[in-house]
Parts: structure tokens; C-alpha cells; sequence
């Protein structure tokens, strides 16, 4: 794969042996703090543990919306012990992932057409402000960081090739993409309020890969990245607020959003 012009500046100040000697799973462990949480180390604790792979189990589906999430259950399913699981699903349900009743306990959120209007709504106010700051406050290391993580999700499949589930490498670097793009932004609160609203809206994303909408997504980041990296901030903040509105658009055009 060619690597275009906009990678000029990192090429410059990094040798052509920098992605040969650094492995994706090394770059996970450096770079992510995201949805990818494998095992429980030695500084997290079980709680956090579980927090991180039930919320990844809801983006990505394997819970799917509204079902009940039964504590017996999930208690063997990730083996761990009462205490711990509900401040994991009480935590996750702070972000809007999980919805807990009294006397039901708790359940996946569900999916609807309104909720998705409000969460684009939410995400195009905090990403237009987040974008503008950070096209203005941006260094050459916030520079790196947006090429590299382009390049990255660039270069992965959407899909797991050879089969229908979704490619985890590839989910991972569209959320360092879309962070990288706002994290010259000077507000680490605006940041985790984006990330939030982007992992709630993953959920809609990965759902509608049966749309029949056609796509160019990755024509859609390489024009956001390249508008960033001229300090364009009208048109990155236009760029950018179309390709989060879309989203919306590939879900109600889903055979997921027919069923709802």
C-alpha cells in the first residue's frame, strides 16, 4: 500500500523501519485504553476488569439491546463475584450502556431511531468544539498521532477476513483515529465525554453493516485527516460532523433498524 503525501512530516522524523519494529499488539498496549481489554493485570481492578469487557461485549453485539443481564450468569460468564459485577454494570450504567430497575435488575440499553438522533446531536456539539480546539492548539506530536492512526486504520479490514464478525484491529484504531483528531483539544473532560458518546454510537455503526447504503469511509477519514493537518477548521469541522451524521443514516437504512 502507497502511503500519501499527508504522512511526509511523520516519515520525517521517523526511520522506514518504525512499523516493522513495532508490533500491533505493542502498539495496543502503549496506545489503547479503550474497548480491548483482554485479561485483569496486576494495577486493574476486577470491577474495571469487567467493566472493560462487558462494555466491549454491548458495542460489538455479543450483548445484544435490551437483553436482561441476569447476575448468576454474568457472574460465571466472566468470572468474577457479585461485588465486583455490579460496580461494573452500575459503572456502565453511568454511560448509558447498561439501564438498571429496582426490582428487574439490570439490562443492555436498547436501540431506537430518537436515541440515535440525540446521540449525533450530542456528538456533533462536543466533536465541533473538541475539533476547533484542537486544530488550534495542535503540536507536530498531535500531528504523528493523527497519521499514525490513519495509517493504521487504513491499512486493517472492517470485517475479520473469512468471516461475518467485525475486525477488533480495526475498531481499535477508528476510536484512536476519531480521539487522536480531538486530543490537542486542552479539555480532558470534552475528551472522555467524546469517547463515551463514540462507544454509544459503535453500537449503531456495527449494527448497520448490513445497510445497503453505499460508503467511502475510508475516503471520508483521509479527507478529515488531510483538512486537520492544513489547520482547515471549517472544513474539518464540516468534514467531520457529515461523516458522524452518517452513521445515523447507514442504521435506518439497516435491516437491524426494520426490526426495531
Amino acid at each position: 500500500m502507497s502511503i500519501s503525501w499527508p504522512l511526509y512530516k511523520f516519515e520525517k522524523n521517523h526511520s522506514a523501519s518504525f512499523f516493522s519494529k513495532i508490533s500491533t499488539t505493542q502498539l495496543r498496549r502503549k496506545m489503547s485504553e479503550g474497548i480491548h481489554t483482554e485479561t485483569a493485570s496486576g494495577t486493574e481492578t476486577l470491577a474495571t476488569f469487567a467493566y472493560r469487557r462487558i462494555r466491549q461485549d454491548i458495542i460489538l453485539g455479543a450483548l445484544t439491546p435490551g437483553q436482561k443481564l441476569r447476575m448468576a450468569e454474568m457472574c460465571e460468564r466472566y468470572e468474577i463475584g457479585l461485588s465486583p459485577m455490579r460496580e461494573a454494570l452500575s459503572r456502565l450504567g453511568k454511560e448509558g450502556m447498561v439501564l438498571q430497575s429496582d426490582r428487574r435488575g439490570f439490562f443492555v440499553t436498547n436501540v431506537n431511531r430518537e436515541d440515535l438522533d440525540e446521540l449525533i446531536r450530542s456528538r456533533c456539539l462536543l466533536y465541533e468544539v473538541a475539533i476547533r480546539e484542537s486544530l488550534r492548539h495542535g503540536d507536530s506530536a498531535w500531528e504523528d498521532a493523527v497519521i499514525l492512526s490513519f495509517h493504521r486504520l487504513e491499512s486493517v479490514t472492517r470485517q475479520d477476513i473469512g468471516g461475518d464478525g467485525c475486525n477488533s484491529d480495526y475498531d481499535l484504531w477508528h476510536r484512536k483515529f476519531h480521539t487522536a483528531l480531538i486530543s490537542a483539544c486542552k479539555s480532558r473532560s470534552i475528551i472522555a465525554y467524546c469517547e463515551q458518546l463514540f462507544d454509544q454510537s459503535e453500537r449503531y455503526r456495527i449494527m448497520s453493516r448490513s445497510s445497503k447504503l453505499s460508503r467511502d469511509v475510508n475516503g471520508e477519514h483521509r479527507d478529515i485527516m488531510t483538512a486537520a493537518l492544513k489547520r482547515d477548521i471549517g472544513l474539518s469541522t464540516h468534514l467531520l460532523l457529515e461523516h458522524i451524521k452518517k452513521t445515523g443514516e447507514l442504521f435506518l437504512g439497516s435491516d437491524s433498524a426494520s426490526s426495531r
